[in-house]
């Protein structure tokens, strides 16, 4: 994996290939889990707006979003799984999510050559979440009155999904991210008064933002998802040894410098 300025790289024993398979089967995985129809209304005949099955449906969608935007999870010795690189200065938002390390596989891919489609979406859904976008007319009683709020999406996906996530008492950052917001946009609120703000700031984000946006995000997500699979063709077509039969059967061929395990995982993708 080619080295980024402002990440830096610890001693690993995984190949440059076997940190491909690693991101793509984690990214994969993570989106399968977030866009499938136990959480999305199967429509027939299909319309193009996305729909969950019901509140329960949209925060899981919400928490899940919140890992996939967020950092791998750093082990005891302050690595990170797969002697992945960490971002010590990022240089945009995105970099502290899944789609920096997406941005390190087209920069340098390993199992095939095609990155067109997976950089295209990569780079709309960068841009997209880093955009700032103005709220019309949040509605939180404790302000006394309404607020046209202009805020980074990915700052609202990821503060919102938060809150979902966990209990008051462990919302400290978050809601001195909410204090900074609110002053950026002309109000200096208390920070006592943004924990009595925090359902409501919540549940209007999920009524006003989150059910607006569900379609947009399900498109992005699954549009990676998509990339991914046809940036990986060529490479399952060569991988693929079919051996007929009854019932059917087959196999897989993996590289040798794959390593066992991580091929395995690779394969069954």
């Amino acid at each position: 994996m080619m080295a980024t300025r402002g990440a830096v790289r610890l001693p690993a024993h995984y190949s440059p290939l076997e940190q491909e398979i690693a991101i793509l089967c984690a990214v994969w995985a993570m989106i399968d889990d977030m866009v499938n129809y136990q959480n999305f209304v199967k429509f027939d005949p299909p319309v193009t707006t996305a729909m969950v099955h019901s509140s329960v449906h949209q925060r899981l969608f919400n928490i899940l979003l919140v890992d996939f935007l967020s950092k791998p999870e750093r082990q005891s010795n302050q690595s990170l799984p797969f002697g992945l690189p960490y971002v010590t200065h990022p240089r945009r938002p995105t970099d502290g999510t899944y789609l920096f390390y997406l941005r390190q596989v087209y920069a340098n891919p390993q199992l095939g050559r095609d990155m067109a489609g997976l950089q295209k979406v990569t780079n709309d859904f960068s841009h997209w979440l880093e955009t700032r976008a103005m709220v019309p007319d949040v509605w939180l009683p404790a302000l006394k009155k309404p607020l046209d709020l202009t805020i980074e999406r990915m700052t609202f996906i990821k503060i919102c999904g938060n809150i979902v996530k966990h209990n008051f008492s462990r919302l400290h950052s978050d809601v001195q991210k909410i204090q900074r917001v609110l002053r950026d946009n002309g109000r200096r609120v208390k920070e006592e008064t943004i924990y009595e703000i925090l359902p409501t700031f919540k549940e209007w984000y999920d009524d006003n933002v989150l059910n607006y946006h569900l379609s947009t995000l399900a498109e992005f997500l699954n549009n990676l998802r998509w990339a991914i699979w046809e940036y990986l063709q060529p490479h399952f077509r060569k991988s693929f040894v079919w051996e007929g039969g009854e019932p059917p059967r087959y196999h897989f061929k993996c590289r040798a410098s794959c390593g066992g395990t991580l091929c395995a995982v690779y394969i069954g993708t």
